[in-house]
């Protein structure tokens, strides 16, 4: 891969292709395994089960 260069990974929650490399554009900032959005989504649906 040069540096021009975008790698996509699928996220399991989602299903969508989003750029996981180069870091400055990448949607794994908060977990490499779900993407930030999904990630946000699973954070707050767990804080509204403990109220």
């Amino acid at each position: 891969m040069n540096k021009n260069e975008l790698e996509l990974k699928v996220c399991p929650v989602c299903d969508a292709p989003l750029p996981f490399k180069p870091a400055k554009i990448s949607y794994y900032n908060k977990s490499n395994k779900i993407c930030d959005d999904c990630f946000e989504i699973e954070k707050n649906e767990s804080k509204k089960k403990k109220v």
